[in-house]
């Protein structure tokens, strides 16, 4: 499984959530994605999966989705 944290450095709200998430974005748990640095790989991901900003995604070994919140 992958645990990823999709956001956008000018979102107010995504600032928020990765504020939540600290301690496991730093111990590596979960991989944070922003629209700025990973644009391409952020908007199929947006886009496969109706994903709005920001977003938590657990995706299986597959690449499936599994959980968003």
């Amino acid at each position: 499984m992958k645990a990823l944290l999709i956001t956008s450095k000018e979102c107010p709200p995504c600032t928020e959530m990765k504020a939540q998430f600290a301690d496991l974005i730093k111990e590596g748990e979960i991989q944070e994605k922003t629209l700025e640095d990973n644009g391409d790989e952020v908007t199929v991901l947006m886009n496969k999966f109706g994903l709005n900003l920001p977003s938590l995604v657990i995706l299986s070994e597959k690449g499936e989705l599994i959980l968003s919140i």
